[in-house]
C-alpha cells in the first residue's frame, strides 16, 4: 500500500487457517472480521484485492463505515501499484470521505499520502506536493513522527526527480533522524534506501563513479537493517538495487580488471536473494526488475541471445495485459529492450519501440504536456535557426570584406605597375627592343589583372546572391514570427473576451450594492478566466447568495462556472419561500450530474445562504465550503457537508440545512479555498506555509468593529503581508470572498 503496508505478513499456515474459517463462517459479522484479517496479513496482491472487496461489500451492507473505509484503502493500494491509477484515486477519495465523517485524522492523513503518491505517478508534481503537505500537517499535529518520516522520504524522492539533490538528501536525513532513535529498522532501511536512490541518480546524471560506490555502501547498510526487521518487500527492493549497482560497477570496468568477476558474482548473489524473497511473497510481477537487471548483465558479458530470451519472455507476458501493466512495460522493461537493440545495432526496431513508448507517455501525461513540449521544442529550433543565419551572415560579410580588400590591392598594384611601365617606356624610348619587351610584359600583366577583376566580379555577384537569399530567409522567418504573435494575440483576446462574458454573467458591484447594501467582494482569478464564481438574486422576501469553486481554473474552470451560473438562473425561476438552501444545492448537484459525462468527477464546492429580512432568519448549506458568521462580536462557523456538488460516493445524500436567527448588524462571510491556501509566512521560516482558515478567522474577529470596506482593506493587507517574505511562491488557485452585513 502507498506507505501503509503492514510491517509483518502472515505465515502460510496462519493464512490457510483464516481462509478455512472464513469459508465456514455463517454470519456477516464473522465473515467481515476474518476477511479483514486475511487482507491485512496477506502478502499476495491479488489475494489482498479479492478479500478487501469482499470485506467492503459486507461492511457496506452492515453500515460499518470504519471497516468499509479500511477495505477501500487496501483495494486502492492494489490498483495504485501501476495497474489503474484512476480506480486507485477513486478508492482513496471515497475512503477519505468516510474517515472525515468518522473524524479519524490519522487515516485522513494516510489517504492524502496515498493520493499524493498516485498523483506523483501521473507526473502531477504540484498536486502531489499539495497532498503531501496536507498529510504532513495532520501527522505533525498528531505528533505521529513515524508517518512524518514516511512523508519526508516521499518528498526526498520528489526532489530527486527535480534533480535538487541537496534538498532530497536533507529530507531523507530528516526521516532517518526520526527513525534511528525509535529503532524502527523498517523505516531506517527505507531512509537509507532513499539516500541510495539520490546517489544513484547523481551517478546517472554526472557519470561520476564516486556516487556509484557511495550508493553501494548505502544499499548494503539498508540491507542490514531490512534483514533485522525481516521485511520481505524492502529486502527485495534493496537487493534489486544492489544487483543493478554491482552490474553498473562492472560496466565501468574492463572485463580484464581483477575485480570484474567479483562484481558479477556479487550481482548474482543478490539476484538469488531477491528471487527467494519474491517466491515467499508469491508476487511474480516483482521478478520483472530482477529479470531486467539480469538481461543487462548478460548483455554486458556479450550473451545477447540469453538476454533476448529473458526480455522476450517478459515482453510477451506484459503485452498480454497492457491495460494493467502499461506503466511497468513502458517505464521499466522498454529501456532494457531499447538497450538490447542498441547493443545489436537494430536501429529500426529501436526507433519503432521508442516511438511507441513516447506515444504511451504522451497519452498518460495528457495533451497539455505534449503541447508544452512541442512549443518549447519549436522555440528552441527557431532560436537555433536564427543564430545559425546570423553566424552565416557574419561569416559571409567578413569574407566579402576580405575579397574587397584583395580587389583594392589588385587595382593599386595595377596602377603602380602601369606607372612603372610608362616610366620605363619614356626613359628607354630609344631602346625599341627593351620597349617592345616591356610592352609585351605590360600586356600580359594587364590580361592577368583583367582576369583577376573578372574573378572578383564573379565573387561579388555570388555574395550578392547569398545576401539576397539570407534576406529572403529572414523575411520568411519574420513573417512566421509575426503570424505566431498574431495567433497568440488572437487567443489572448479570445480568453479576455471569455472573461468579459463570465463577468457579465455574475452580478455587478452596483447590483450587489442594491441587494445587500454594505458588503465585501474580493475576487482574484488565477488566470484571465476564473474557476470561482459568485451569484445572487432577490426572490420575493428572500435574498440568496452563492459562492462556488469549480474543478480546475482558467478555461476549464471558467466553462464549469458558466454552466453553474446558468443552472442557478434556471433554478431561481422555481424557488419559493418554502425552499431551503439545502434544496438549492441538491437541485444544482442533480443538474450538474445530468449535464456532465458519466464517469467525469468534475463539479464544484459551493456554499448557499438565504436571508429572510422580514423574519430575521438565515439559512445556510455548504458543499465542502463553510460559512463564518459574526454575531454579537463573536465569530461562529457554520459547518459544511464533506461532499461536493457533482458525482460522488454519496451523491444521493441530502445536504444539511442550517437555520439561524440573526440581529441587525450581524455579518456572514463565504469564501473559496484559494483565500486560505496562500503560501507565505514569517521571514524567519525556512519554507512557506499556508495562510489557512484560522488566520482568516483571527483577522475577521480583530477587525469586526470596522466597516466592511475598512475590513476588506485589512484582509487584503494581511494576505499581501503573508506573501511578501516569499515572493517566489505563486498562488495556486482562484481567490474569492464575499462578506455581507445583515439587516
Amino acid at each position: 500500500m502507498c506507505q501503509t503496508s503492514k510491517l509483518n505478513t502472515g505465515t502460510d499456515e496462519m493464512l490457510l487457517k483464516l481462509t478455512d474459517e472464513a469459508a465456514k463462517a455463517e454470519t456477516d459479522t464473522a465473515k467481515l472480521r476474518l476477511y479483514t484479517e486475511i487482507y491485512h496479513y496477506h502478502y499476495n496482491m491479488d489475494s489482498i484485492l479479492k478479500y478487501s472487496k469482499l470485506a467492503e461489500n459486507i461492511a457496506c451492507k452492515l453500515n460499518n463505515k470504519e471497516q468499509q473505509a479500511e477495505a477501500l484503502m487496501f483495494t486502492g493500494a492494489y490498483y495504485s501499484s501501476g495497474i489503474d491509477n484512476q480506480k486507485a484515486s477513486e478508492c482513496f477519495y471515497n475512503a477519505l470521505y468516510l474517515w472525515k465523517t468518522l473524524e479519524n485524522t490519522t487515516k485522513e492523513g494516510i489517504c492524502y499520502n496515498c493520493l499524493a503518491v498516485i498523483l506523483d505517478n501521473l507526473n502531477n508534481k504540484i498536486s502531489s506536493n499539495e497532498y503531501y503537505t496536507k498529510a504532513l500537517r495532520i501527522f505533525s499535529s498528531n505528533k505521529d513522527s513515524v508517518r512524518c518520516a514516511r512523508i519526508y522520504r516521499c518528498l526526498s524522492n520528489n526532489y530527486k526527480e527535480y534533480r535538487i539533490y541537496e534538498i532530497a538528501e536533507e529530507y531523507a536525513e530528516k526521516a532517518l533522524s526520526i527513525d534511528l532513535p525509535n529503532k524502527d529498522y523498517v523505516g531506517i532501511s527505507f531512509d537509507i534506501l532513499a539516500l541510495g536512490y539520490v546517489s544513484t541518480a547523481r551517478f546517472a546524471n554526472t557519470g561520476d563513479t564516486t556516487y556509484l560506490y557511495k550508493a553501494k555502501t548505502q544499499y548494503l547498510k539498508a540491507y542490514k537493517n531490512a534483514c533485522t526487521a525481516n521485511f520481505l518487500e524492502v529486502i527485495v527492493e534493496i537487493t534489486t538495487q544492489l544487483q543493478g549497482t554491482y552490474m553498473e560497477i562492472a560496466n565501468a570496468m574492463t572485463s580484464k580488471h581483477p575485480k570484474f568477476q567479483q562484481m558479477i558474482d556479487s550481482c548474482n548473489y543478490y539476484e538469488n536473494i531477491a528471487r527467494e524473497c519474491i517466491e515467499k511473497m508469491g508476487d511474480d510481477i516483482k521478478n520483472l526488475q530482477v529479470d531486467i537487471n539480469e538481461s543487462q548483465k548478460l548483455m554486458l558479458l556479450g550473451k545477447y541471445k540469453e538476454a533476448k530470451e529473458i526480455l522476450d519472455k517478459n515482453d510477451k507476458n506484459l503485452r498480454k495485459n497492457l491495460a494493467n501493466y502499461g506503466i511497468l512495460y513502458y517505464e521499466d522493461l522498454c529501456p532494457a529492450i531499447l538497450s538490447y537493440y542498441k547493443y545489436t545495432q537494430n536501429y529500426k526496431k529501436y526507433l519503432e519501440l521508442n516511438e511507441e513508448r513516447e506515444k504511451f507517455n504522451h497519452k498518460r501525461y495528457g495533451m497539455d504536456y505534449v503541447v508544452d513540449a512541442t512549443k518549447e521544442y519549436s522555440r528552441i529550433q527557431f532560436e537555433n535557426r536564427i543564430a545559425k543565419i546570423d553566424a552565416d551572415r557574419n561569416a559571409r560579410k567578413e569574407s566579402l570584406e576580405n575579397e574587397n580588400k584583395i580587389l583594392l590591392y589588385g587595382r593599386i598594384f595595377l596602377a603602380v605597375v602601369g606607372s612603372i611601365v610608362i616610366f620605363l617606356c619614356v626613359y628607354n624610348k630609344r631602346n625599341l627592343k627593351i620597349t617592345a619587351q616591356l610592352n609585351n610584359d605590360l600586356e600580359i600583366q594587364t590580361n592577368n589583372i583583367l582576369m583577376l577583376n573578372e574573378k572578383l566580379q564573379n565573387i561579388q555577384e555570388h555574395i550578392l546572391e547569398q545576401s539576397q537569399e539570407i534576406k529572403r530567409q529572414r523575411d520568411e522567418i519574420k513573417e512566421k514570427k509575426d503570424s505566431i504573435l498574431s495567433n497568440n494575440r488572437a487567443k489572448i483576446h479570445s480568453i479576455q473576451y471569455a472573461s468579459k462574458i463570465q463577468c457579465a454573467a455574475m452580478p455587478t458591484e452596483e447590483m450587489l450594492q442594491d441587494l445587500f447594501g454594505d458588503y465585501i467582494l474580493i475576487f482574484k482569478p488565477l488566470e484571465i478566466v476564473s474557476g470561482d464564481f459568485y451569484w445572487a438574486r432577490k426572490i420575493g422576501n428572500l435574498k440568496i447568495a452563492c459562492v462556488a469553486d469549480c474543478t480546475g481554473h482558467g478555461i476549464p474552470g471558467g466553462l464549469l462556472s458558466i454552466l453553474g451560473i446558468s443552472i442557478l438562473n434556471q433554478i431561481s425561476q422555481s424557488i419559493t419561500e418554502q425552499n431551503t438552501a439545502a434544496d438549492i444545492l441538491s437541485q444544482l448537484r442533480k443538474k450538474i450530474i445530468d449535464a456532465t459525462v458519466k464517469g467525469n468527477m468534475d463539479g464544484m464546492d459551493a456554499s448557499v445562504c438565504i436571508i429572510n429580512e422580514s423574519k430575521r432568519e438565515l439559512q445556510f448549506a455548504g458543499a465542502m465550503r463553510p460559512c463564518l458568521m459574526l454575531q454579537n462580536n463573536s465569530l461562529i462557523k457554520l459547518k459544511e457537508d464533506r461532499m461536493p456538488v457533482g458525482r460522488h460516493f454519496f451523491q444521493t445524500h441530502p445536504f444539511t440545512n442550517h437555520k439561524i436567527n440573526y440581529n441587525s448588524g450581524d455579518r456572514i462571510y463565504m469564501f473559496t479555498d484559494g483565500i486560505v491556501d496562500i503560501l507565505g509566512g514569517e521571514k524567519k521560516g525556512k519554507r512557506a506555509v499556508l495562510f489557512n482558515e484560522t488566520r482568516l478567522r483571527k483577522i475577521v474577529e480583530e477587525t469586526s468593529q470596522l466597516s466592511l470596506s475598512q475590513q476588506k482593506t485589512e484582509i487584503l493587507t494581511a494576505m499581501n503581508n503573508w506573501q511578501k517574505n516569499f515572493p517566489e511562491e505563486q498562488n495556486l488557485d482562484d481567490q474569492l470572498l464575499i462578506g455581507i452585513s445583515l439587516k
